[in-house]
């Protein structure tokens, strides 16, 4: 696809986006797929956090959470 098509395609997706919220109605955007794996590691950490906060392991908990943020 060309560059302008990829514009297009991206710009009726924001006209979608604006439509939809003129009309009440809430706009969910899916995740990119590059960010699915990130995400469900870091909530596996933060289901865990209890354990941590027992084990006075804070820090760790806060370790694990920045070792699994990419920027």
């Amino acid at each position: 696809m060309t560059l302008v098509g990829e514009f297009q395609k991206k710009q009726a997706g924001t006209e979608a986006s604006v439509a939809q919220l003129s009309l009440g109605q809430s706009v969910k955007v899916k995740p990119k797929q590059k960010w699915i794996p990130m995400n469900e590691r870091i909530r596996n950490i933060v289901l865990d956090y209890n354990q941590y906060k027992e084990d006075k392991k804070t820090l760790d908990y806060l370790r694990s959470i920045g070792h699994n943020v990419c920027v």
